[in-house]
């Protein structure tokens, strides 16, 4: 349509994704952030197509609910899985009704292209310089999915097509990329495979939530770390020729502060290629999001071309799609060809101590 780009969106170019909720040019791995509370300011774009007479799935209330402080709104999501270390802070329009169809706006591919809306919309209402954009359309054109891109000024953009637009899950996994996040997935070559990361599977996060739909569960240890939300206090770390006994502390709202979160084996200090080792209970975003309590290992590699970085071991002799990866309980071993080992002693209210070798 030739939209003109006005000096509010100057910058934003938006990468376009090659697959399913896949992000377009965020950084597989980045050594760990520090911690520390950071804040974004996010501005959600209710596109409409069709006119001021076509249907909506939800009002500007619903979605600044949907956005909000209060459990399950995404501010609250990403407030407590980041232990405090990521604020969001929304800015919801009322729905814009954007000139044409949604296949007026596809980029180079067959998705929407987030340029041509955002410029489109700035002519009728205003576009603040945020730090992040989402943008929820009224339709969905059947070829655009949600997905996420990376800006070149290090901003983030999520389209998300109804219906998956009152999914809560969704604005969770794909704000997740935003923040910095690949895919985790299990071993059968699937990215949808894992129910133990919001950034993998689909259809059994979280418990059901009135209009929310489905609710997010928590993110793994592999994706907290690169964000910089485990105090290094909470990370063991543990070298080939260790032999220890840990605590590990649940994942989701945990109760100690003494002890790890999460368990870093590598080979050596400077390896892309090292295992996290977290532990999983029915607590906070987890609450009915998980299969059941235990242990978890990922085998993590910071080098990998598939946008996988973390994939969760699955012991198993055929893993299931869609619920891939083995929860080790009291009393279940786990040993690696590579020389990692360890056994479950015992679990506590809110986590689980295990006995390690690294040979």
């Amino acid at each position: 349509m030739g939209w003109l780009i006005k000096s509010a969106i100057v910058n934003v170019i938006l990468l376009a994704a090659a697959a399913h909720s896949q992000q377009a040019d965020i950084p597989k791995f980045r050594e760990w952030q520090k911690p520390g509370v950071k804040t974004n300011t996010v501005y959600v774009l209710l596109a409409r197509f069709g006119g001021p007479k076509a249907s909506v799935p939800g009002k500007q209330e619903d979605f600044k609910k949907l956005c909000g402080d209060d459990y399950p709104g995404l501010s609250h999501y990403f407030r407590s899985i980041s232990y405090g270390g990521l604020r969001l802070k929304f800015k919801v329009s009322d729905w814009i009704d954007i000139p044409g169809q949604m296949s007026d706006y596809h980029g180079d591919s067959k998705l929407v292209s987030g340029e041509k809306l955002l410029n489109a919309a700035s002519y009728i209402t205003s576009i603040p310089p945020v730090t992040n954009y989402i943008v929820l359309c009224n339709a969905n054109d059947g070829t655009t999915y949600p997905y996420s891109g990376a800006l070149p000024n290090g901003k983030g953009f999520s389209i998300i097509p109804w219906p998956n637009g009152i999914r809560q899950q969704v604005f969770c996994h794909e704000f997740g990329h935003q923040v910095g996040f690949d895919h985790s997935s299990g071993q059968i070559g699937q990215t949808y495979d894992s129910p133990w990361d919001v950034m993998s599977t689909e259809g059994t996060w979280g418990k059901a939530s009135n209009w929310y739909g489905a609710v997010g569960g928590e993110t793994n240890a592999y994706h907290k770390l690169v964000a910089g939300w485990i105090p290094r206090s909470q990370v063991a770390n543990v070298s080939r020729g260790e032999a220890r006994k840990i605590r590990i502390e649940r994942l989701a709202e945990p109760v100690s502060s003494a002890d790890p979160l999460v368990v870093v084996v590598r080979p050596s200090a400077d390896s892309s290629i090292f295992w996290t080792i977290e532990a999983r209970m029915s607590a906070g975003y987890d609450t009915n999001a998980i299969p059941t309590e235990g242990v978890i290992v990922h085998e993590c590699d910071t080098q990998t071309r598939d946008g996988r970085a973390s994939k969760v071991v699955d012991i198993s002799a055929k893993p299931a799609y869609k619920n891939s990866g083995t929860a080790f309980v009291v009393g279940m071993e786990y040993v690696s060809k590579r020389g990692l080992s360890f056994k479950v002693l015992s679990k506590d209210d809110s986590g689980f101590t295990i006995n390690l070798k690294y040979r």
